[in-house]
């Protein structure tokens, strides 16, 4: 079934990674500061491929692309900025700070986050609002109008 289902999924062109990379943000970036475009996660694969929707299909220079990383006390920070760093491409002096993630379980926490939980941050209020308008025309094509009326 895998090799069945990537086969269905042809190669794919910069319109498609428009609508793949709006849906990513659509479901994990944030969309509260309107000034800063700022997509978390934890999967290399997709901080790669957001990066490089951020740099092909929303034409943002590198040297904009900044990076924050949030670690369980305890972890080799050093070593996972290198490993974000050789994974985007983003050089170090370009990261925030890292910091620790308060363990609400009192350190107890039996599975920790490999590499921690990595934002790409994007400081460029056009940009936001620009993705907003993508994510708004894909909400008006596939979901129903409809979608709030009665519910309460």
């Amino acid at each position: 079934m895998l090799v069945q289902g990537k086969s269905e999924i042809q190669s794919m062109g910069l319109s498609e990674l428009r609508m793949i990379g709006a849906m990513a943000y659509w479901a994990e970036g944030s969309k509260t500061l309107d000034s800063v475009v700022k997509f978390t996660n934890t999967d290399p694969d997709l901080i790669l491929l957001m990066v490089r929707w951020l740099r092909e299909v929303c034409n943002v220079p590198r040297d904009k692309l900044r990076l924050h990383i949030r670690l369980h006390p305890g972890e080799d920070a050093a070593g996972v900025e290198r490993m974000w760093s050789a994974v985007t491409g983003i050089p170090r002096d370009q990261f925030y700070r890292t910091t620790l993630k308060k363990s609400e379980s009192g350190g107890k926490t039996k599975r920790k986050i490999r590499w921690g939980i990595v934002s790409i941050i994007v400081c460029d209020t056009k940009l936001f609002y620009r993705i907003k308008g993508w994510i708004n025309a894909l909400k008006d094509s596939f979901v129903p109008a409809n979608r709030l009326t009665g519910l309460q």
